[in-house]
């Protein structure tokens, strides 16, 4: 007995000289598990859903493009209101409700008429947006200001760690057994997380003017909006967004025609950038923390057009098609690890959920729009994709190296 109670005394003691020892609380701990789980339940929608509805269905990358646009395009819409649902009535419920919609995202590869994909994206890109505005608030109540940056990258890895697992996973399955049998075992495994989500996730208090503010008063967005560098933040989520909902879109797309739509491939190639992106979030994570957000915000900012620029030149090499893709969207997430550090930065306790929606919503925006340029001119050819991309990635870029290369004030990027 007192062997294991010295034990346990040891790993106390280990505990509380790690430098991330703040995190290990049964807020954050819980809200990883529901992370992963979520990550593993949707990781299929973005790599195998193009080439299921071309492969599979038989219909046009448009139609795949115009679904996806939906469904983004109306989590943005629903993240406003959640917003405001979380800052009055809770992020635990919020988060709750969000979850469900990764039930319906497996189960759109169970159906097969136009309809049934219709309505299916509807729900599932609703409660994307509630998901999103839920979860990313909770982390705000979880994890010290001092620990945000790591904080951050590690809430992230949750949901690409069990996208990394789910989609190499739900590609063998899907060529082994057929998608059917994917998109069921995948829901299944979403109704999990919603579960897990009910029953342990701890609520978080409501402070103050937010606890007793009306659930439908809108005007803090007003405020928000009023502010400069609210409005260079939200222009540093849309640009690179629209970037990415077009790589993410076209890349998959090109490897599945490349492969003779074996699912295996654009599968596998999400589960290796994603391992690539977990590395850099968490390196620039403890940059952020150790130096600020400044020159992390700069570097992913130019890295981002320059890396889709790399991406157009190689498109004859498979080799290099996938060392730049992998960069592309390893920056991609690097920037999105610095986005809820600058939106704490920005807002006070009763904005946050506010502002955190409107930030969902430029997302949202940029990824719908940006899938539905690519569905609509890769027909045309890769190459414009590319360049169409790398130009609107540039323009948040050129606007953070002036903004804030030679400027020293700490919001947004401190």
């Amino acid at each position: 007995m007192c062997g294991r109670w010295a034990l346990f005394c040891h790993l106390f003691e280990i505990k509380a000289r790690c430098p991330l020892h703040p995190l290990f609380n049964r807020r954050f701990a819980i809200l990883w598990i529901v992370l992963l789980l979520s990550g593993v339940s949707s990781s299929a929608v973005i790599p195998l859903f193009p080439a299921y509805v071309e492969g599979e269905l038989g219909r046009s990358p448009l139609f795949a493009a115009n679904l996806r646009m939906m469904f983004f395009l109306l989590g943005g819409l629903a993240a406003i209101p959640a917003g405001v649902v979380c800052d009055s009535l809770g992020r635990k419920l919020t988060l709750v409700l969000g979850t469900t919609g990764a039930v319906t995202a497996g189960l759109l590869f169970v159906a097969h008429s136009p309809a049934a994909l219709w309505a299916l994206c509807l729900y599932s890109g609703l409660t994307s947006g509630v998901q999103a505005t839920g979860s990313h608030t909770y982390l705000m109540g979880s994890v010290a200001k001092s620990h945000f940056g790591i904080g951050t990258a590690i809430f992230f890895i949750g949901h690409n760690l069990g996208n990394a697992l789910g989609s190499r996973a739900a590609g063998l399955v899907a060529k082994s057994h057929g998608y059917t049998t994917m998109g069921q075992s995948l829901a299944v495994l979403a109704l999990l997380a919603v579960l897990c989500t009910l029953a342990f996730l701890p609520s978080i208090p409501l402070h103050g003017e937010t606890a007793r503010g009306n659930i439908w008063r809108l005007q803090g967005f007003r405020r928000l909006l009023s502010r400069r560098e609210i409005r260079l933040l939200l222009g540093i989520r849309f640009f690179p967004t629209f970037c990415w909902g077009s790589m993410s879109f076209a890349v998959p797309l090109i490897l599945a025609r490349l492969s003779d739509y074996d699912p295996r491939v654009p599968a596998t190639y999400q589960t290796l950038y994603l391992v690539s992106a977990m590395c850099f979030q968490i390196v620039t994570g403890r940059l952020c923390d150790r130096f600020g957000r400044r020159w992390p915000l700069i570097i992913s900012s130019v890295a981002i057009p320059l890396s889709v620029l790399a991406l157009a030149a190689s498109a004859k090499s498979v080799t290099a098609f996938y060392v730049f893709g992998i960069t592309n969207a390893s920056v991609a997430w690097s920037l999105s690890t610095i986005i809820p550090g600058l939106v704490n930065d920005c807002s006070q306790e009763e904005e946050k959920g506010q502002l955190m929606s409107l930030t969902h919503f430029c997302w949202s925006l940029g990824m719908a729009t940006g899938t539905l340029m690519a569905g609509a001119v890769i027909g045309w050819g890769a190459t414009m994709v590319f360049i169409i991309s790398a130009a609107a990635a540039s323009i948040p870029a050129t606007a953070v190296v002036i903004r804030l290369s030679g400027n020293r004030q700490s919001s947004p990027a401190e």
